[in-house]
């Protein structure tokens, strides 16, 4: 509400101290929520500092894709989509990430 007002020093602080709290779930939801309003590369930011503090999984290898993809990052895009996979727990997670794989190299 602060950011969409224009208050946005006020948003930062509050919106740092939000992420730096955030369960692995709710950052990949805010990182969908970046790509949509075509911030991607914000989504990536955050994904990445999530990830060096907390460790790599499935879902944020796998929204790092995503969010890599809708920068524009075809590569990274795939190791991260890759890494996906290698972690994925089960066979719908698995089947999810091989297309996006698919449809990522058939936009080559």
């Amino acid at each position: 509400i602060l950011t969409l007002s224009g208050k946005q020093a006020a948003a930062t602080p509050l919106l740092g101290d939000a992420i730096a709290e955030a369960k692995e779930s709710e950052l990949t939801s805010y990182a969908l929520t970046l790509r949509r309003a075509n911030r991607a590369g914000r989504a990536v930011s955050l994904l990445n500092q999530f990830e060096q503090k907390h460790g790599s999984s499935w879902a944020i290898s796998q929204a790092l894709g995503e969010s890599y993809d809708a920068a524009g990052e075809r590569a990274k895009a795939l190791a991260s989509y890759t890494q996906a996979l290698e972690k994925a727990p089960g066979d719908a997670e698995k089947s999810e990430i091989q297309e996006l794989i698919k449809t990522l190299n058939e936009r080559k």
